[in-house]
């Protein structure tokens, strides 16, 4: 799991491998917050834990939002 502090350049510089169909570029300071990649868009998206289960919910893309929303 890579993660970095997210900034306009590492995120607009982030892109998904050739290999996979997403990737994710999490927060050092927002641990669950996380940029998703794939092969036509990018977006904010923010992951927890629900009675054991994982859920990720997307909060917007790139374009729209920005970090300090």
């Amino acid at each position: 799991m890579q993660r970095e502090r997210l900034t306009p350049d590492r995120i607009r510089r982030f892109s998904c491998p050739t290999d996979t169909k997403q990737a994710f570029l999490w927060d050092t300071e927002a641990p669950r917050l996380a940029v998703r990649v794939t092969a036509g868009a990018k977006s904010f998206v923010f992951e927890a834990k629900l009675s054991r289960q994982t859920i990720r919910v997307t909060i917007g893309d790139v374009k729209m939002w920005n970090l300090d929303d």
